[in-house]
């Protein structure tokens, strides 16, 4: 009964079209000039599984030239792999989970200096990432849980333990451990409001000019008894363990994607609008709706690339924004829809999509697609790319392969 409750809940999330009340509303996209011609020369590839059906990588990562991915068999023990960038060669591999069948989230991996951490919810692991030995790992022991997201920032892990298993849970809390050693401090409690239960995220962050740490995240809830959820927005200091502001009922259907800090400004998603705070203050100095019913930000967070703020809502558009006015500067459709976040390369960002199968290419500059490429065999998914900036390549997971694709050319 609760998993239906659940995906009810998500139907009616990625389905209203309700309006929001918006300073403007976004100007209509313009159709994309496609260069069919424009294809990227493949370097070299290698077979991830061989059964196509099986579930996609996380987002690749570089490491000092190399390329970190993982094969993702979501039946078995998820493997992850690191191979030579140049020549494709296989470094290392990891497999080392200390129950099997187990596999981690797209936001669950993360790389700090040269340390790999890797999250499963209730199991974290730190991985030198030169070698692919574990460093050391660290299970909750019952009844406590974890969640699949996690950030690292300043040599800390942030994390979300919460009491009980399953949806229902009375209160959650942000905790941190050293990278050198697991050893968990709480640092915020969210729970139940008005008969809500709670759900956080991995927080984003900044160092302020005093050297506190300023955490960002949403505090969400959902009550499932009246079938309504609402989110708010808060910064906490560390340093003085408080809140130094909230943002409440950013809007009732608003989905939890990572905020984005840039210089002085936090940008937020709702469920159909952006908006943009002062990080000191909390005080709202923009915000934009999307009129689209399928412009929602389920799966896409903002980005900044170039001095722009780039919008990717859930269907086929994407938008390049002043991120100081929130004034629109371009608009592409018939991009692909769900996709992954996007890695920028010399004025063109690149990202693939399981919507359209595609990876695509957008010039940033001139607000024009300039790459749709199928790869070689199977098609790709929504895990995302990671680019070489130094050796210009750019990497991409198939349903079947690791490859690598030549952009110096491009």
């Amino acid at each position: 009964m609760k998993k239906m409750i659940i995906l009810l809940l998500c139907v009616l999330v990625l389905s209203t079209c309700s309006k929001l009340d918006a300073e403007k509303s976004t100007n209509p996209v313009e159709e994309p000039t496609i260069l069919e011609e424009n294809q990227l020369e493949l370097a070299w590839s290698a077979i991830r599984h061989t059964d196509t059906l099986s579930c996609t990588s996380m987002t690749p990562i570089v490491f000092e030239g190399n390329i970190i991915y993982s094969k993702k068999l979501c039946e078995e023990g998820e493997i992850f792999e690191m191979r030579d960038g140049q020549t494709g060669e296989l470094i290392w591999t990891w497999d080392q989970w200390m129950i099997a069948d187990k596999a981690a989230g797209k936001s669950g991996v993360k790389l700090y200096d040269d340390k790999l951490v890797i999250c499963f919810r209730h199991e974290i692991y730190v991985v030198d990432a030169n070698t692919g030995e574990t460093i050391w790992d660290y299970a909750l022991q019952l009844p406590h849980r974890g969640d699949m997201r996690i950030n690292v920032f300043d040599g800390f892990i942030y994390h979300v333990h919460r009491p009980l298993s399953g949806n229902l849970v009375p209160f959650l809390h942000i905790v941190r451990s050293p990278l050198d050693a697991p050893s968990w401090d709480t640092l915020y409690t969210l729970s139940m409001e008005h008969g809500a239960h709670p759900f956080l995220d991995a927080p984003s962050f900044r160092r302020t000019e005093n050297g506190d740490t300023h955490l960002f995240f949403y505090e969400k809830y959902y009550h499932f008894d009246e079938f309504r959820s609402y989110t708010h927005l808060s910064c906490y200091s560390i340093d003085g363990d408080s809140i130094v502001w909230k943002v409440e009922n950013l809007d009732e259907f608003a989905n939890v994607v990572e905020p984005l800090v840039y210089e002085d400004m936090v940008f937020a998603t709702g469920h159909h609008t952006i908006y943009c705070f002062d990080n000191d203050s909390g005080e709202l100095l923009w915000h934009r709706a999307f009129e689209e019913t399928q412009q929602t930000f389920a799966a896409h967070a903002p980005m900044i690339f170039g001095d722009q703020l780039l919008i990717k809502p859930d269907d086929s558009s994407l938008f390049g924004f002043d991120p100081y006015t929130g004034q629109s500067f371009w608009g592409v459709n018939d991009t692909g829809a769900n996709c992954d976040q996007m890695a920028y390369y010399e004025g063109a960002v690149y990202f693939t999509c399981s919507g359209s199968s595609y990876l695509h290419g957008v010039d940033i500059h001139k607000g024009e697609e300039i790459l749709r490429q199928l790869p070689p065999r199977s098609t790709f998914g929504s895990s995302g790319v990671a680019i070489d900036q130094e050796q210009g390549q750019l990497f991409a997971t198939s349903k079947k392969e690791i490859l690598c694709y030549d952009l110096s050319m491009h």
